[in-house]
């Protein structure tokens, strides 16, 4: 059974979660960007002056191992970041109620990402 998240960050951070290596246990859509015409129409602003403060990607995982995998490469990027002097977090969502699943940053356990992702064999299908 596939396991489908969603994750919400700053632009820059989910272009370059979507460019990461992925194994084949992880499909990757695209980049979806957290702005609207709507909200371009009805700011006080001109739409050229506005700019996305989230973006968001979801991702179909077929084994706890690769989530966790993902995860790991995750906490990779922002610790990278973090020495940049750009901290950030991604938050995990549940793709269907937006809800947030996790949160993960520099200093995530990632034991504690798999269980409140639910993953309790990272070695099974999700």
């Amino acid at each position: 059974m596939n396991r489908y998240i969603s994750l919400a960050a700053p632009p820059d951070i989910v272009e370059q979660i979507a460019q990461l290596p992925m194994g084949s246990d992880i499909r990757v859509g695209n980049v979806q960007s957290g702005e609207s015409l709507i909200d371009a129409a009805d700011a006080p602003i001109g739409p050229g002056e506005l700019k996305a403060l989230l973006a968001t990607i979801t991702l179909v995982c077929t084994t706890g191992k690769s989530v966790i995998d993902l995860l790991v490469a995750i906490k990779d990027l922002l610790t990278k970041r973090r020495r940049d002097d750009k901290p950030s977090s991604v938050s995990v969502l549940d793709p269907r109620s937006g809800r947030v699943i996790a949160v993960v940053t520099a200093e995530t356990d990632i034991e504690q990402a798999r269980k409140e992702l639910g993953i309790d064999d990272p070695s099974s299908s999700v």
